[in-house]
């Protein structure tokens, strides 16, 4: 029920984070925010495409920043994206 949702985010992580970043979801989530992150990509799906499509229709994108999503171009490209658009979130584990 997307009328029940504070925001809609998109949520940027590392692969090693995935633990960190379910955690953080799951808290999004229960604030009542409509959080997409990759482990929500259906198998078969077009990677690249659905990601480009959910970053840009996101309200929000939570960029987890750790040791390893510094490192990480996908992250550093996601989070280029929020800050130029003005809807970056940066969180730090």
């Amino acid at each position: 029920a997307r009328g029940l949702c504070l925001a809609k985010v998109f949520l940027s992580y590392a692969r090693e984070d995935a633990s960190a970043a379910k955690e953080l979801a799951d808290c999004l989530t229960g604030a009542r925010h409509e959080v997409w992150w990759d482990n929500r990509i259906q198998g078969g799906s077009r990677f690249a495409t659905e990601i480009e499509r959910e970053l840009k229709t996101a309200e929000a994108v939570v960029v987890l920043w750790t040791a390893a999503s510094v490192e990480s171009a996908w992250v550093q490209d996601e989070a280029a994206e929020g800050r130029d658009s003005g809807r970056l979130v940066p969180v730090t584990s």
